[in-house]
C-alpha cells in the first residue's frame, strides 16, 4: 500500500510524499506561518518543480527564493544573510529530501 503523504511532526514540520505539491498552499495556510517566507531550493528543483508547480499557487504570499548549490556552511551563511537583510520570518525548504540538516 502506497502512502500518499507523510507528515513528521518535530520541532520543525517536514511534509513528504506524493501529493505534497498540490497541497503546498494549504499547508502554508494551515500552519499559519509568519510572512515573509524565504524558500530555499536547489537549481533543479527550482527549475523543474518550484517555478512550474508551486510559484503560481503562492503568488499572493510574501516570499523570496534562494537557490543553493550545495549543502555546506558557506551556503548556510548566504541564506542567513539574505534572511536577515530581507526581514524573513519563516524559512521553507523545497527539495527532494536527499539532504536534510536541522
Amino acid at each position: 500500500m502506497e502512502i500518499k503523504e507523510h507528515i513528521i511532526n518535530l520541532p520543525k514540520h517536514i511534509y513528504t510524499g506524493y501529493g505534497i505539491l498540490d497541497n503546498f498552499r494549504n499547508y502554508l495556510q494551515t500552519l499559519n506561518l509568519p510572512q515573509p517566507f524565504l524558500v530555499i531550493t536547489g537549481p533543479v528543483i527550482h527549475q523543474e518543480i518550484f517555478s512550474k508547480r508551486i510559484e503560481e499557487h503562492i503568488k499572493d504570499f510574501k516570499y523570496e527564493v534562494v537557490i543553493v548549490n550545495k549543502s555546506d556552511l558557506s551556503e548556510a551563511e548566504k541564506v542567513e544573510d539574505i534572511a536577515r537583510q530581507k526581514g524573513i520570518k519563516t524559512i521553507l525548504g523545497v527539495g527532494g529530501l536527499s539532504l536534510i540538516h536541522i
